[in-house]
């Protein structure tokens, strides 16, 4: 089964009249991001997606567990290939002291990473590290993509349907 994304800052915050819609905002400014999160044991965490137009994307996981990094449903622990094409760029796996994932080049379908930690027997305490080369169009300040226009009627109706069904 898989948990819900963790939240991990590259791009800032969201400015004001907006809200955060996404577990990663992503922006121009603000190219790295570091997160310690847990990942139960017998999960897959889908921790956040790759946007299209980013460039350059390096993801690397730390773990003292079994804990596997995963991108598009592929594991670099148990893939034969070290290179492949997804989603219009390279991904390029490496294992060493940390677990590493490359995608070189633009990114042209967005690309799910998850966390595996279906072999492990006890919680994972994970430390993941994303770098990007940019965004081929850049948001405006205040408004990294993964941020939406807040709109407190929408709100106060999504909030009186998720209360009335609890």
């Amino acid at each position: 089964a898989a948990q819900a994304a963790v939240a991990l800052d590259i791009g800032g915050e969201c400015g004001a009249d907006f809200y955060r819609a996404s577990a990663v905002l992503w922006s121009c400014e603000t190219r790295w991001a570091n997160v310690t999160f847990d990942v139960e044991p017998g999960e897959v965490l889908q921790a956040f997606k790759v946007p299209s137009g980013a460039k350059d994307v390096r993801v690397s996981l730390s773990s003292a567990s079994r804990a596997a990094l995963l991108v598009h449903e592929a594991s670099i622990v148990d893939s034969q290939q070290p290179v492949e094409q997804w989603g219009g760029v390279d991904v390029v796996r490496r294992k060493g002291a940390a677990e590493e994932a490359t995608l070189s080049g633009v990114v042209r379908d967005s690309i799910l990473v998850a966390i595996d930690n279906r072999l492990g027997a006890s919680r994972a305490r994970v430390d993941l590290r994303v770098t990007h080369g940019g965004l081929q169009i850049c948001p405006p300040a205040g408004r990294p993509r993964g941020c939406e226009p807040y709109d407190e009627e929408r709100a106060r109706a999504e909030v009186k349907t998720w209360a009335s069904a609890a």
